[in-house]
C-alpha cells in the first residue's frame, strides 16, 4: 500500500523515493520502468529510472529499450542512455 501510494503520489519527491526502494529490493522490470519513463515529466526522475535499467534482471529488453529511447524524443538523456548501455554490454 505504502509502495503504491508513492509510486503514483503527486509528489515528485515521494515518487523518486519509491523507485529507489524498488531498485533496493531489485524489482525493476523493464516494461515497469519503460512506461513510468514514459509518464514521468521531471528530467531527474527519468534520467534515474533510464539508469536503473541498468540493473534490470532483463538486460537484453533493457537494451532493446534504451536503443528505442536514443532513437526517439530523449536526446537531453542520451548521455545516461549511453552510458547504461555501456554498463549492459560490460555485463
Amino acid at each position: 500500500y505504502y509502495l503504491y501510494n508513492n509510486l503514483n503520489s503527486r509528489n515528485e519527491y515521494e515518487r523518486l523515493r519509491a523507485y529507489y526502494w524498488l531498485k533496493s529490493y531489485a524489482i525493476l522490470p523493464t516494461a515497469f520502468l519503460k512506461k513510468r519513463i514514459e509518464l514521468e515529466q521531471n528530467f531527474v526522475i527519468k534520467r534515474t529510472l533510464i539508469w536503473m535499467l541498468r540493473y534490470s534482471n532483463d538486460a537484453a529488453g533493457a537494451k532493446k529499450l534504451l536503443l528505442q529511447l536514443k532513437k526517439t524524443k530523449y536526446k537531453s538523456l542520451s548521455g545516461e542512455i549511453n552510458a547504461s548501455l555501456r554498463y549492459i554490454n560490460k555485463k
